[in-house]
């Protein structure tokens, strides 16, 4: 059914009408079926439009991405669905299959993203890149829990190298601002055998529009600032250069990164709250852990003794994420 209605849309990108007698003979099913694929695009929030004589008609949509273009672009298969509870989740499922390898898998809509903590990551169709990479290794790498900032750097790289010049910082560990607001965020979840290891590297990204309710700092998108990309221009290039950073990362861990890291943090020098607990961040080791010191209560000065944090929750004074 996903791939079906993906079909599907990739059929009606063109914004015209098309009977379902036609879109049946294209997709080699029948017309029962050509509808149930309409309904559940549907149901997910597509504009799809169904009139009598007339048949189907995808309307406004910013773009229907192609599995089969973006892997000639990438050289690794691609998978393109058109609803998918979690992208993480089938990179997951297909980590689990014997022998597998490396793997992009990409939703024009979720229903149950998740970002990190049980949280949701919600996007109507077509106005977020949703996108997971399962990549395995030959060998666990060190500083696996860094992964998320390499990944976040590596993001960083390729909106900068694809225009966007200004305005963009990393939250330790996992989130990426524009102008302090919350552009994106990654999702690593690790497969571990012994002393092997894979990962999917799952991305979410605004573009064409950010949630406006129930998230827990203001977020922005792309087109709000301006900048026009596609959706598989981004997945192109930063499919790209995670590839070429997890091949590194894999060898030398964050050490490799943390120059580059460190242009883009901005945690180091601030008083923040991690797990609800207050630190004066001092710095980002070479590890990737956050080294700080925590705040007493009733001095309201740190004291002194510096702590590594290897995961937590950062909370940034409002408005700035």
């Amino acid at each position: 059914m996903q791939q079906g209605a993906q079909q599907l849309l990739l059929t009606l990108a063109d914004a015209g009408w098309h009977s379902g007698e036609r879109l049946a003979q294209q997709l080699s099913v029948s017309r029962v079926t050509v509808n149930n694929y309409a309904k559940q695009l549907v149901a997910a929030g597509f504009p799809l439009e169904s009139k009598s004589r007339l048949g189907y008609r995808l309307q406004a949509y910013p773009e229907v991405l192609n599995a089969e273009a973006l892997a000639a672009a990438v050289q690794l298969p691609v998978h393109v669905v058109a609803t998918a509870a979690s992208t993480n989740d089938m990179a997951l499922a297909h980590l689990k299959q014997p022998d597998a390898g490396p793997a992009v898998f990409v939703a024009e809509h979720q229903s149950a993203g998740r970002g990190r903590r049980g949280r949701v990551w919600q996007a109507k169709p077509g106005e977020a890149l949703l996108y997971s990479l399962a990549w395995p290794f030959d060998r666990l790498p060190p500083d696996l829990p860094a992964l998320s900032l390499v990944v976040a750097s590596v993001l960083v790289e390729a909106l900068t190298d694809l225009g966007l010049s200004k305005g963009l910082g990393i939250k330790w560990p996992n989130d990426l601002l524009l102008n302090q607001h919350k552009l994106a965020g990654v999702l690593v979840e690790a497969v571990l055998r012994e002393e092997q290891a894979a990962v999917v590297v799952g991305v979410g990204l605004n573009m064409q529009s950010s949630p406006k309710a129930e998230t827990r700092y203001p977020a922005t998108s792309l087109a709000e600032h301006g900048v026009d990309l596609s959706r598989a221009t981004v997945i192109e290039a930063l499919t790209t250069r995670l590839q070429a950073a997890l091949a590194l990362f894999a060898d030398q861990g964050f050490a490799a990164f943390h120059a580059a890291y460190m242009q883009h943090d901005i945690v180091v020098g601030q008083r923040l709250d991690l797990d609800q607990q207050q630190l004066l961040i001092q710095s980002i080791d070479s590890s990737g852990a956050l080294v700080a010191a925590a705040v007493d209560a009733d001095t309201d000065a740190p004291n002194g003794e510096l702590k590594r944090y290897v995961s937590g929750e950062l909370s940034l004074p409002w408005p700035s994420c």
